[in-house]
């Protein structure tokens, strides 16, 4: 990885104008060397650098699963929001769903930082990154068992099992991603 990562910056770098510079951009996905570039010792870009999995799982990832779930995501002709069977939280759902999540603020150890507040009343209101990991990471897949279709629900359940796999300090041989099978 070290190696792809370094004959592609030394291809971008060696540009000969504008346009093929341009083209290598798209090509290799990088734009220019990182500040890391110039250390002499350590693991090498790209493995020192560490998923940056607060921004993924906290913020980006919720912003675009809620706006699929509510139908609220920008969409280009000719596809539909109407037609959409995961666009499920809408309306008294919505509402209620956002109940479900505050009332679950007296079983969430204070030692998780601040329960989510409702969502269909707050998530517009400055939510924090942290009630989002709470909400979507810890309680949602509880919540989401009946509410979303089951092919949709078993797909985010799948994604959350590999957020809590990424976020542990240890990974055992027992977990999926080591290839043993573990049931819904």
């Amino acid at each position: 990885m070290s190696a792809r990562y370094h004959n592609n910056l030394w291809r971008l770098l060696g540009s000969n104008n504008p346009t093929q510079f341009k083209e290598r951009r798209l090509d290799t996905g990088l734009c220019k060397q990182t500040i890391f570039s110039g250390l002499r010792i350590g693991l090498g870009i790209p493995n020192m650098v560490p998923l940056n999995i607060m921004h993924l799982v906290n913020l980006n990832d919720p912003n675009l699963l809620l706006g699929l779930w509510c139908g609220t995501i920008k969409v280009y002709p000719p596809d539909n929001v109407d037609l959409w069977t995961w666009r499920v939280l809408v309306g008294k759902i919505w509402q209620a769903h956002g109940k479900s999540v505050a009332l679950a603020t007296p079983f969430i150890p204070s030692s998780f930082g601040h329960a989510p507040r409702n969502p269909a009343e707050k998530i517009n209101s400055g939510y924090k990154a942290w009630e989002f990991q709470i909400y979507l990471i810890g309680l949602s897949p509880a919540l989401f068992r009946h509410i979303l279709p089951e092919e949709y629900w078993i797909n985010y359940y799948k994604y959350v099992s590999g957020v809590r796999i990424l976020q542990q300090w240890v990974v055992s041989p027992s977990d999926p991603s080591t290839g043993s099978q573990t049931a819904l």
